[in-house]
């Protein structure tokens, strides 16, 4: 672009309305309808030998405003819902939040994205720099305004699929940032229930965490920062949108973690007492699998407890092993009562708390046996949901994770299925004895150091280990290619005469 090339006409109206645009946003939005116009006076287009820049004004209804941005009123509800799998748009959106614990925004694949989901990013981030999203917000400099929207322009009307999904991955801090403002723009504009829905999402022990106007003022302030030169870079852009994405990160203190943060602690402790109240009832009677047949035999029971009731009976299961593995069992158990008796009749029982469940796919170790034989869970302390089964024989199933008594380390543990489960043991730590390197001639183990040589006669690389009395010295061994030249190198050093 060079301004004196410009029209001096279209020079003159757009002087007049920059003056006139302090803190106006009609002026400014008036401003937006000349920007192609401009752009193309000032590079001399040749299709302004054909038509004058008056063709290229565009008319009021067609000058883009924050209304034409996509409708996130879906993705904001799907959000609250916890439905973050459906679309890709939704996850974008959610984990651009900086309310987020370890929170790190990662492009989804080419192929999960919608190619009308990046135009609309596009769009977002647009209205994002050019300060829509705020009143009184700061506004790029002409010169840059103009450039940034025949850039964007030409993004939407030219870019593929993939250009969007490449030019997204190396400007992310840019697409979060004007993310997390849209998002704070189109709640307070059109979701007032769901800003209070938002509040108490996004908050710890019933603190607002939002804290919007602090984050829209760190924004805005990025663009302070951004837009002190009048050369559109995108790359230097994305650095300051990442320099104050860090501070909204910092200033947003109490974070949760994204994978429970909509099981809320009054949904817990009602999961808690459903499985109190039906625990009991649950493994006193044979296992239903008709959930209406279970209502049925408790006419007594709601429609919530006894679903309740089987949600319990089926968190436990067990399967027969084929014979061969019961048989491999078997010996090792023979084994075991050989040496200790006691030992062989404990040995595969395991005890699981249904109310705590397992940790990360294994028992817990932490439990004690107290007095009368009773099993004791350190996670919720108490002994009233532990069960004890015997796994002799049998695959047992704890919420869909696989367990079964291994006889190779004798403890019970997460069944592999790798087909070498009862013959080797992947749990089992093997210690392997380390090679002792020592000096082929004089056998002494310190001080040695491996040489590479060729041996000739058989054509092939050996390594020889030598200590400092047997090997030669450091400037010869740039010279040692071949057993030969080692001799020779170990001769000259025995011959070499001490010059002190």
């Amino acid at each position: 672009m060079d301004d004196s090339r410009c029209d001096p006409d279209l020079r003159a109206i757009v002087k007049r309305l920059l003056l006139e645009s302090t803190n106006n946003e009609l002026e400014n939005h008036t401003l937006d309808k000349y920007l192609i116009a401009y752009f193309l006076s000032c590079t001399d287009a040749a299709i302004l030998q054909t038509l004058s820049w008056h063709h290229f004004v565009v008319a009021d209804e067609y000058v883009f405003r924050a209304k034409h941005l996509v409708d996130i009123g879906r993705n904001i509800r799907q959000i609250i819902l916890g439905d973050l799998q459906t679309e890709s748009f939704t996850r974008l959106i959610f984990f651009s939040m900086p309310y987020l614990k370890h929170n790190r925004l990662n492009l989804p694949p080419l192929e999960e994205t919608k190619f009308s989901d990046l135009q609309n990013c596009l769009r977002i981030i647009y209205a994002s720099c050019f300060g829509m999203l705020q009143s009184n917000s700061k506004k790029p400099p002409w010169a840059m305004r103009v450039q940034l929207h025949v850039f964007i322009h030409q993004l939407l009307v030219n870019a593929t699929h993939k250009d969007l999904h490449v030019f997204f991955k190396h400007h992310l801090a840019i697409l979060r940032i004007s993310l997390i403002e849209y998002v704070i723009f189109f709640i307070r504009q059109n979701m007032c229930m769901e800003y209070h829905i938002f509040k108490k999402i996004f908050s710890i022990d019933k603190k607002n965490n939002l804290q919007f106007d602090e984050i829209l003022c760190l924004i805005n302030n990025f663009r302070v920062q951004a837009y002190d030169d009048n050369l559109l870079d995108t790359a230097r852009l994305n650095d300051k949108a990442l320099f104050s994405l860090d501070r909204c990160n910092r200033m947003c203190s109490c974070k949760m973690n994204p994978s429970n943060i909509f099981r809320k602690k009054d949904e817990l402790d009602s999961q808690m007492m459903d499985i109190t109240r039906n625990f009991d009832v649950a493994f006193q009677m044979p296992k239903v699998q008709s959930l209406f047949l279970m209502h049925l035999l408790h006419t007594d029971k709601s429609l919530h407890d006894v679903a309740c009731m089987t949600a319990i009976q089926r968190s436990v299961l067990m399967y027969p092993l084929p014979s061969i593995l019961y048989n491999e069992q078997i010996k090792a158990l023979r084994s075991i009562y050989q040496r200790h008796s006691l030992q062989a009749i404990y040995t595969t029982r395991c005890s699981i708390c249904l109310m705590c469940g397992l940790k990360h796919g294994m028992l817990d170790d932490k439990m004690r046996i107290q007095d009368h034989d009773t099993i004791f869970c350190s996670g919720c302390n108490s002994s009233a949901y532990v069960i004890t089964v015997n796994t002799l024989g049998m695959l047992l199933n704890i919420r869909g994770v696989l367990l079964f008594w291994c006889p190779c380390c004798t403890i019970v543990h997460k069944w592999l299925g790798t087909g070498y489960d009862c013959t080797a043991c992947a749990y089992t730590r093997k210690f392997e004895s380390r090679e002792i390197k020592e000096c082929l001639l004089c056998k002494k183990r310190n001080s040695i150091q491996d040489v590479e040589i060729l041996h000739a006669d058989l054509g092939f690389l050996c390594t020889v280990t030598l200590c400092y009395k047997h090997r030669p010295w450091d400037y010869q061994l740039k010279w040692v290619c071949d057993l030969d030249s080692l001799k020779e190198a170990l001769k000259t050093k025995r011959n070499a005469k001490p010059l002190y």
